[in-house]
């Protein structure tokens, strides 16, 4: 039992050998691999905003995270029950703003980490709902 121990510790506790190995390279000859990707990111990211600020929906552009979390549209004040008619109605998955954590109600947070093409259906989506609640004002420049 002691060796089965000793092995768990290093599996729990240890960093292995192939994985000190990956990440020395990852960082001196991988360094510029994150570079497109990151880029992919920033355009989802402005492609999102870009569409709630067309549905009339206020977010912040986040600096570094796949998340965007932006204020429910009025008349709705509760964010689960927002989400909730976004996806029972629009087939889109949002995250409640209050399963965060109180500060967050009034909220829902949204990820790009999916495709352009997934990405522009749910905003479209997202759009034709709340035109049918009266609440997306579409933009001027949209």
């Amino acid at each position: 039992m002691a060796g089965i121990a000793k092995v768990h510790v290093f599996n729990t506790y240890d960093v292995s050998p192939i994985v000190q190995e990956a990440a020395i390279e990852a960082l001196t000859v991988g360094i510029d691999d994150v570079l497109p990707m990151r880029q992919i990111y920033q355009e989802r990211r402005d492609l999102v905003l870009a569409g709630l600020e067309k549905a009339g929906i206020e977010a912040i552009a986040p600096e570094g995270a796949f998340y965007i979390f932006a204020k429910v549209p009025a008349p709705y004040t509760d964010s689960y029950e927002f989400c909730l008619a976004l996806a029972e109605n629009a087939q889109v998955g949002v995250v409640p703003g209050d399963s965060f954590g109180p500060g967050g109600e009034g909220y829902f947070r949204i990820s790009y980490a999916t495709s352009t093409a997934n990405l522009e259906t749910a905003m479209d989506r997202i759009f034709q709902f709340l035109l049918t609640q009266d609440v997306a004002e579409p933009s001027a420049e949209a």
